[in-house]
C-alpha cells in the first residue's frame, strides 16, 4: 500500500492569497482540524496552482484543484490550529476516456449502445478508475491512524476526480466509526460516482447529473461498485460543471471529448467560480464545528 505522509508548516501570503491568519503548526502534536486532500486526473505529488510545490509545503500532494479548496476555505480561519494529510496513490490521467471510433459512431447516432459502452469500460474507463480502490483504502487508514492519534481532532475531506471517487466510497466505509465521525465537511470535485445526489451541488451541471462509473454501471450490472449516492449528503459539496466528461457523462459530453476534458481540468482556473462558490456556501456550517476545539 502507498505510504501516506502529512506535512505541516505556518501558512503564509505567498501560500494564500489574501493572506490568511491560519496557524499550521509542526506534525508533532494533535491539530484542531486536518483538511485531508485527494488529487486525481494524472496529477502529481508536486502539482500547484502557481507552479511546482516542494515536500514540506503544506499545499504539497494536494493537486490544483484540491489546493483551490483549501486556499478558499482557509481563508477566514484565524487562529485556528490546521493540519494537512495528503492520499498517495495513483491517479490515472482522464486521456484514457477518449472515446474510440466505434464508441464515437454510436454517439453521432444519438445514443449510447451496449456494445460501445462495454468496450469503452473495459478499454478505457475501468483503467481510469483502478486506482479508486487503492485510493479510498489509503484514505480510510490515514485518518483511522489520525483519529487514534488525536481522539479530539476533526476533519474536511477534498478530492477532485479519482480523488472525489475515492472520498466518496470512504464516507461509506466509514460510516459508524470514530474517523466517519469527526468528518465535518466534504468537497468532491468532479466525482465519477456522483449519482442522483441530494448533496449540496455547485457548478454548472444540472443537479441530476451522473458520474462515467455511474451512467456505466447503470447500462452494465457486471461493473463494480454499483451506484450510490454519498452518504451524509449534508456535509457534502458535489462540484461539477456541465459536460464534465468525468462528473457530467453522458453523450454530448463524448460528442466533443476535447472540451469535455478540458473543462474537466478547468476547476482550478481563476475564471471558474465552481470552487469558491461551494467554499463560501459551506464555510460557516463546517466552521461552526470546529469553533470549540480553538
Amino acid at each position: 500500500m502507498a505510504l501516506v505522509c502529512s506535512v505541516a508548516a505556518t501558512v503564509t501570503a505567498a501560500v494564500l492569497a489574501p493572506a490568511s491568519a491560519v496557524a499550521v503548526t509542526p506534525a508533532a502534536g494533535c491539530k484542531a482540524v486536518y483538511f485531508v486532500g485527494s488529487r486525481g486526473s494524472g496529477e502529481q505529488l508536486s502539482d500547484g496552482v502557481n507552479g511546482r510545490v516542494t515536500k514540506g509545503d503544506p499545499l504539497y500532494g494536494m493537486g490544483k484543484p484540491v489546493q483551490r479548496v483549501f486556499t478558499e476555505w482557509t481563508k477566514t480561519l484565524d487562529g485556528i490550529d490546521v493540519g494537512t494529510m495528503y492520499n498517495t496513490y495513483t491517479a490515472a490521467s482522464a486521456d484514457l476516456l477518449k472515446p474510440s471510433p466505434r464508441l464515437v459512431n454510436s454517439v453521432k447516432r444519438g445514443s449510447l449502445n451496449l456494445d460501445a459502452a462495454t468496450t469503452y469500460w473495459y478499454s478505457g474507463v475501468r483503467p481510469f478508475v483502478s486506482s479508486v480502490d487503492l485510493g479510498r483504502g489509503v484514505l480510510i487508514t490515514l485518518l483511522t491512524n489520525k483519529i487514534r492519534s488525536c481522539p479530539n481532532t476533526k476533519f474536511v475531506l477534498a478530492g477532485y476526480s479519482q480523488g472525489a471517487m475515492s472520498t466518496h466510497r470512504a464516507l461509506k466505509d466509514l460510516q459508524g466509526t470514530k474517523a466517519g465521525a469527526a468528518i465535518i465537511g466534504v468537497f468532491l470535485v468532479a466525482d465519477g460516482d456522483r449519482y442522483n445526489t441530494d448533496a449540496h451541488v455547485y457548478g454548472t451541471a444540472p443537479s441530476d447529473a451522473w458520474g462515467v462509473r455511474t451512467t456505466l454501471a447503470n447500462m452494465l450490472k457486471t461493473v463494480k461498485p454499483r451506484p450510490a449516492d454519498v452518504v451524509n449528503t449534508g456535509i457534502v459539496a458535489e462540484i461539477c460543471d456541465k459536460n464534465d466528461i468525468v462528473c457530467d457523462f453522458g453523450v454530448p459530453a463524448l460528442r466533443n471529448i476535447g472540451a469535455a476534458t478540458k473543462t474537466h481540468s478547468a476547476y482550478a482556473d481563476a475564471g471558474n467560480q465552481a470552487i469558491p462558490t461551494a467554499v463560501a456556501d459551506m464555510r460557516s456550517r463546517i466552521n461552526s464545528k470546529i469553533a470549540t476545539h480553538r
